[in-house]
């Protein structure tokens, strides 16, 4: 390497972890971080610490042992609550899951480039994106696995050996547990630069057939743990017009976090970068194979359902590893002036991306704080149900998506029960006994307030929704508070009638409904 090289590296390794650190601000300087599912992933992680050792929790869940594709979490937070409390262990699991992600952008851009560089920086910027915002950590914790593990792949393939096949098919595996969607990536990624062999040679070689070799231990994982799944889940598409939809989620799903307005600013600003680089011809599309990846990618979510395979958001988590692809794909040319500019630019624009997110969680995470104070007060092992009042639309998602599951943190602190536990069969490790299921747990898809099945499924509560739609004998039999947010007058008065007040914060109310509550007071 020459001095001139050298230097380069060292100016690209502080970037690196300037840009690092910035994004693990958000996770160390926040108590609770506003992710809309992740206390409900923690609150199964804390049950399965304490099953063992907890009879009520027996009593409620079991176990699950099959080889589920969705492990991350369950995987890595019980042990470390053996070690650090539940707030540290959240803090040290997402950390890992950041890492992860820009170890992944790193090694796969230093992969196709053949050495480090600036274009796995600015890929960056996608660290934080929808899905964080939604908590789907074990889908983000396997991007990054996916990331690593095709990067290894690539590295290995021109001369395979037995210890390189067990190696990646080792990350395969890890990746398959990760989540299922990693697997789904290696997958098309493996297949989309085995096709471009297979134009070049005209036939089909014995590294190409090795190299397909690491995909075969998940297959088999995957078989096993459909053995006897009796509920496969339903493909469903959204309501029309469906193709508008998909081609607004090139904008909204890679862009938007918590703000939308300031997410937008930042995002024109990125691909206004990325255009420029490409019109001037400082950067330039270099490798074949992620591009063709990135284009399955954007195929794949053009086609795929809404939801399929026991799991919601199905095609929108495609979009993630197509822009990745493509940015990584670009080589920019950092010897001429405007090339140092724009990379300044990219390198700019992915901190100012984590800025943002540190300073929306700061505030959120106070205002999170503060209700899970008032949650506080319910005495251990508590029946709680938690009935939010949503408004449709973007700008109210943004608004309450961190209160969405913010009543489990009493199943941390309080083992509160809190019928909207991530522990369905065939998904999470964690499930229901038969006696505590419901009927269809499927919150995301509106609210369910029919007379005749209200009492068995949990529902979002659509402002507007008539009170006398909701089954409140039901409500009052089967649960012991009430965790009522941004709920209407009527609802709210409803319920202060039928029970009592234990603590007012924000726009949530936390009521007794129980016929001993008489005690309790604000």
């Amino acid at each position: 390497m020459s001095l001139a090289d050298f230097g380069k590296m060292r100016v690209y390794s502080a970037a690196y972890a300037f840009l690092l650190i910035v994004q693990l601000c958000p996770i160390w300087f926040t108590t609770y971080p506003p992710l809309h599912d992740y206390p409900n992933h923690l609150a199964r992680t804390q049950i399965l610490h304490q099953y063992g050792e907890n009879e009520s929790y027996r009593a409620v869940y079991e176990l699950d042992w099959r080889p589920l594709p969705n492990l991350a979490m369950d995987l890595i937070v019980p042990p470390l609550l053996n070690v650090f409390s539940i707030e540290t262990a959240s803090k040290v699991f997402l950390s890992l899951m950041v890492v992860l992600f820009n170890v992944g952008i790193h090694v796969l851009g230093a992969t196709v480039h053949a050495r480090p560089h600036w274009s796995a920086l600015a890929a960056s910027f996608f660290t934080y994106n929808y899905a964080f915002a939604y908590g789907f950590v074990n889908y983000i914790f396997g991007l990054g696995m996916f990331l690593v593990t095709l990067a290894l792949w690539l590295r290995m393939r021109p001369d395979w050996t037995v210890g390189r096949l067990l190696l990646v098919s080792l990350f395969a595996l890890l990746s398959y547990f990760s989540h299922l969607s990693s697997f789904v990536f290696l997958a098309v990624g493996i297949a989309c630069v085995t096709v471009l062999d297979l134009t070049k040679t005209r036939r089909f070689l014995l590294s190409q057939f090795l190299g397909l070799v690491p995909l075969v231990p998940p297959l088999v994982m995957y078989l096993i743990y459909n053995l006897g799944l009796q509920h496969r889940g339903q493909m469903e598409w959204g309501p029309p017009p469906l193709i508008m939809k998909k081609l607004a989620g090139f904008i909204i799903y890679p862009f938007l976090i918590h703000d939308p307005w300031t997410d937008l600013v930042l995002s024109a600003v990125f691909c206004g970068v990325i255009l420029v680089l490409l019109v001037s011809r400082v950067g330039r599309f270099v490798n074949k194979e992620l591009l063709l990846a990135a284009s399955v990618f954007v195929f794949l979510y053009l086609i795929f359902p809404t939801s399929a395979a026991l799991t919601s958001y199905v095609d929108r988590r495609f979009i993630i590893p197509a822009v990745i692809m493509f940015v990584l794909a670009i080589h920019v040319d950092a010897s001429k002036t405007i090339g140092r500019y724009m990379i300044i630019a990219l390198l700019t624009l992915s901190a100012g991306r984590a800025a943002t997110v540190w300073k929306v969680w700061t505030g959120a995470s106070a205002a999170i704080e503060s209700q899970v104070h008032a949650l506080d007060l319910l005495p251990d092992g508590a029946k709680l149900y938690s009935m939010l009042m949503y408004e449709p639309g973007w700008n109210s998602w943004f608004r309450t998506a961190q209160f969405y599951f913010v009543p489990h943190y009493a199943t941390i602190y309080r083992h509160a029960f809190v019928p909207t536990i991530y522990a369905q069969n065939g998904v999470h490790s964690l499930r229901l006994r038969r006696s505590f299921q419901t009927n269809d747990i499927q919150p995301h898809r509106g609210p369910r307030l029919d007379e005749e099945n209200w009492d068995n499924d949990y529902a979002w509560i659509a402002r507007g929704a008539p009170l006398e739609r909701v089954k409140w004998s039901a409500l009052f039999s089967k649960y012991d508070y009430v965790w009522g947010y941004g709920l209407s007058e009527d609802f709210t008065r409803h319920l202060l009638s039928r029970g009592q007040l234990v603590a007012r914060t924000g726009e949530a109310i936390l009521v007794c409904v129980k016929a001993s509550c008489s005690d309790q007071s604000d």
